[in-house]
């Protein structure tokens, strides 16, 4: 049998990029700038540069096909168009200048009554506490505690703290600006309530000389602080009376900027505690008023006397009484 032979395939032919006859270009570049930092290497050969010229390349060309594109080329390139990278860096975003608000702003027809607000209610003083000679006397006296009346308590008597906090205050605003912004929140509570918070600031004032607490720790008085502040009354004061002591030194941390512990669980539990314990302390209820008392209170009045008559009228027109009673030796309406 013959032997088969092995097929034999032809080698490959290399491949050869194609080239355009009789066509070249030129592009020359100048030298980059040494680096001085030995350890840098730049992927751009040496012979690369940052700038260079679209004027400069040169199309010379024999092929007559050609000769119409590098006309063109030509003419497009005659003025000189040069592209400096380096001047594409970004440059920093600079911010807007600022306001000048020294200078004076002319009237507007419609700003008139601000204007006027403007330059009337900054040189408005707020009023000084004045002094009280029914105070009560403190155990510690000190001027952060001047003795005013128990409406101006908020607002008179301060803490190292609130006079910090009202220093990097007049950092940024005029001082007469700041006193009208202190009086305005002052202002946001009636007389009555100044008065109820202001006993609540004088018990815990009282509290913290008896146990030498110091006077950077009561404001901002820490939540263990007013546990302990309401646990000390909790049993000879009703619950209500507490929490309307709380709720004063509440808004004498806020109108002095400070922070408030006072919703922490131990607060909250230590006022559960005091509800519960100061239900001693009600007053039991009183009996309705009947017939009889209206008689023995008609008795003993003379309907001649207008101020008599008044009360008569008041008592006898009270809801939920009867309008008839026994008067004399027999039955009289109201009127008699």
């Amino acid at each position: 049998m013959d032997e088969v032979q092995p097929t034999r395939r032809p080698s490959p032919r290399p491949v050869s990029l194609p080239k355009f006859p009789n066509t070249h270009f030129t592009m020359p570049f100048s030298p980059p700038s040494p680096n001085t930092n030995p350890n840098f290497s730049s992927p751009v050969p040496p012979s690369a540069t940052s700038k260079f010229s679209l004027s400069h390349l040169s199309f010379p060309t024999s092929h007559a096909s050609s000769a119409p594109f590098v006309s063109t080329l030509h003419g497009s390139l005659s003025s000189p168009l040069s592209l400096d990278i380096d001047s594409c860096s970004l440059q920093s975003v600079q911010p807007p200048p600022l306001l000048d608000r020294t200078s004076t702003v002319p009237p507007n027809a419609y700003h008139r009554r601000f204007l006027s607000t403007l330059e009337t209610s900054p040189l408005i003083q707020p009023t000084t506490p004045k002094l009280s000679s029914r105070a009560p006397q403190l155990d510690f006296p000190s001027h952060l505690r001047p003795p005013v009346s128990a409406a101006d308590r908020l607002m008179a008597w301060t803490t190292p703290y609130a006079q910090q906090q009202r220093s990097t205050l007049e950092a940024s605003l005029p001082p007469a600006l700041l006193n009208k912004a202190y009086l305005t929140t002052h202002s946001a509570l009636a007389p009555s309530t100044r008065s109820v918070y202001g006993a609540g600031l004088l018990r815990f004032t009282q509290f913290c000389d008896s146990w030498k607490i110091n006077e950077q720790d009561s404001m901002p008085a820490s939540a263990v602080l007013l546990t302990a502040f309401a646990s000390q009354c909790t049993g000879s004061y009703s619950g209500k009376t507490i929490n309307s002591w709380l709720a004063g030194l509440h808004s004498w941390h806020i109108l002095n900027r400070a922070p408030w512990h006072g919703n922490d669980d131990w607060v909250r539990l230590a006022r559960t505690t005091a509800s519960k314990q100061g239900t001693a302390f009600k007053r039991p209820l009183r009996a309705p008023v009947s017939l009889e008392h209206l008689h023995i209170l008609h008795c003993g009045l003379d309907l001649t006397n207008p101020f008599h008559a008044a009360v008569w009228a008041v008592e006898n027109h009270a809801p939920n009484v009867g309008r008839q009673v026994h008067g004399g030796g027999g039955l009289q309406t109201s009127g008699g």
